[in-house]
């Protein structure tokens, strides 16, 4: 079951979204306030779009977590069924500090497609069992089956995508990493929003 090629516009949108306001915060010392604007986007964002969304993988439980929460749903609630998870700010403290390689991050799959994972942090990603060999280079189609999308935003610069640039012209530039299996997708895309 693919995820619509629809969706990959709207969901760099919100990354890019998230990005940006967080980056308002880049050096400022508040990892917190950073993460709260990221969050308030992505949320924004997420509940324009034509969806069913649910949060598999987020923040916290409800209770826990004021942010983009374990089972939250999100979207306008008319259209696909979908899973997502989220880290609206991965890199809190880069970005309060202006280090390097802070973003925005989420996957997108078909309902039931994504694992519902406990609120904790774990050391190594988890693959399928394809994946035989450990220092092979794999691509997606070795890693995943069914369909994903997956869009990661640059909030500081760093070794995978450039961060948010205000431009001049009252717009801001992003750099998004984008992986969609269904589509064969791979790719970063640079976008110019208006602020």
């Amino acid at each position: 079951m693919i995820v619509n090629n629809g969706f990959v516009d709207l969901f760099v949108k919100t990354t890019s979204e998230a990005a940006y306001a967080s980056s308002l915060l880049k050096g400022k010392g508040d990892k917190i306030a950073a993460d709260q604007a990221a969050v308030d986007k992505m949320r924004l964002f997420l509940n324009n779009i034509p969806m069913k969304g649910k949060i598999v993988i987020g923040e916290g439980e409800m209770d826990e977590a004021p942010m983009l929460y374990i089972n939250e749903m999100v979207g306008t609630g008319v259209g696909e069924e979908l899973d997502i998870a989220v880290d609206p700010l991965e890199g809190t403290n880069l970005t309060a500090k202006n280090l390097p390689n802070a973003m925005s991050v989420l996957a997108v799959s078909k309902k039931d497609n994504l694992l519902h994972a406990p609120d904790t942090y774990m050391e190594k990603i988890a693959v399928g069992k394809n994946i035989k060999e450990g220092k092979k280079k794999y691509f997606i189609n070795d890693i995943v089956k069914d369909d994903v999308l997956f869009c990661a935003t640059g909030v500081t610069g760093g070794d995978l995508l450039q961060g948010i640039k205000i431009l001049d012209n009252g717009f801001y530039q992003s750099e998004t990493f984008v992986l969609h299996h269904g589509s064969k997708l791979n790719k970063k895309i640079i976008n110019k929003f208006k602020i």
